[in-house]
């Protein structure tokens, strides 16, 4: 099944074309894929481009709205079978309630612009795509992803750090998206799903099993309580602790 993916130039994009193949979209061949894709269609349009960064003032906000809002509306114009889009967890509000697929999230006035961005893209996603396919995942680890705390950390980076080592993690691998895809698409799913481990670990916690004294800062993240029941039903790998990918990480290091 013919593939297009998203966001290759690096992290879980990257990842996801290596091992799905197919045509990779990245901001220098945009024009012309999109082009191609549209009289040619696709199978699978796995769509993980986001710019994160939002612009500092209104000037940026046309290049923004065109990596973000506009990207994802074109994509959609594209002939497929599957259209899955790749969301975040930090979607839902940062509170202590378990956070599950169904949640009515309010928005309003003060919501943060990638918050906002990512939940029109959802939107519009769940609203005008063949069979969508919505993913919420946690933090994502895997080859090629950015220098974070975590890389730091197993690196053994001693200082420079600004998140708390009470700030909570949950820990989710390229590998274990790769896997609950290819399920879920044998399967026809369809919808939001969490994609998270059964527990988070402390930034502290992290810094103890990969041997690393580091001065954290303090600024405190909290994921908060994810509710993965639903990404569990289809890949049942992901009912384990985050503690256990810091282990494997830790161990690949060593080994």
């Amino acid at each position: 099944m013919e593939v297009l993916t998203t966001g290759t130039a690096s992290g879980l994009g990257r990842y996801l074309h290596r091992v799905f193949s197919g045509r990779g979209l990245q901001r220098e061949n945009a024009a012309d894929l999109l082009r191609e894709a549209c009289t040619e269609g696709a199978g699978v349009v796995l769509h993980c481009a986001f710019a994160s960064r939002t612009p500092r003032d209104h000037r940026g906000l046309g290049s923004w709205y065109r990596d973000n809002l506009d990207l994802t509306r074109r994509l959609l114009e594209v002939p497929h079978r599957h259209f899955v889009y790749l969301s975040t967890v930090d979607v839902y509000p940062q509170d202590a309630t378990l956070h599950h697929e169904d949640d009515l999230i309010e928005v309003g006035p003060g919501t943060e612009l990638r918050r906002l961005a990512k939940l029109t893209c959802e939107a519009m996603v769940l609203e005008t795509a063949t069979a969508p396919l919505v993913l919420r995942p946690t933090s994502l680890v895997g080859p090629g992803m950015r220098r974070n705390t975590l890389v730091r950390l197993l690196d053994g980076e001693r200082s420079g750090y600004s998140l708390s080592g009470r700030s909570q993690l949950n820990l989710v691998r390229y590998g274990e998206v790769e896997v609950f895809l290819r399920r879920a698409l044998a399967e026809g799913a369809t919808g939001v799903f969490n994609l998270a481990c059964a527990e988070n670990v402390s930034v502290q916690r992290i810094a103890e099993l990969a041997g690393t004294p580091a001065d954290l800062g303090d600024h405190v993240y909290d994921v908060g309580w994810i509710d993965h029941r639903r990404a569990v039903a289809v890949l049942p790998e992901l009912d384990r602790p985050s503690e256990d990918v810091v282990r494997e990480l830790v161990e690949e290091r060593d080994g």
